[in-house]
C-alpha cells in the first residue's frame, strides 16, 4: 500500500480578511500609516502609488491594478503626477 503522502498535490490556500481600513476615497492627500499588520492593499481604481514597505523601502509610482494587492506596506504616500490610484482601502 502506497504512503499516504506519495501523490498529494501541493495545497495552497488563502486567510480571509479580518477587516478592510480606508486609506482614501479619492486620489492619496496625505501620508497614511497603516496598521502594522496590513497584508495587503484593495484598490478600486487602477493607477500609481507611492508607499513605504514595512522593511523601510520607498517604492514611488509603483502600479496598482484595480483589485487586491498582496504586500507588507507601512505607509500610503501623498500622490504626485497624474494617473494616482484611487479609493484605496488597507487588508488586515
Amino acid at each position: 500500500m502506497p504512503s499516504p503522502n506519495v501523490n498529494r498535490r501541493a495545497e495552497s490556500f488563502v486567510i480571509p480578511p479580518i477587516d478592510f481600513i480606508l486609506v482614501a476615497t479619492g486620489e492619496v492627500t496625505a501620508d497614511t500609516p497603516l496598521p502594522a499588520n496590513c497584508r495587503g492593499l484593495l484598490i478600486g481604481k487602477a493607477g500609481f502609488l507611492n508607499v513605504t514597505m514595512q522593511n523601510d523601502q520607498a517604492r514611488n509610482a509603483l502600479p496598482m491594478i484595480e483589485g487586491t494587492t498582496a504586500g507588507f506596506f507601512s505607509v500610503v504616500r501623498v500622490s504626485t503626477g497624474t494617473g494616482s490610484a484611487r479609493n484605496v482601502w488597507a487588508i488586515v
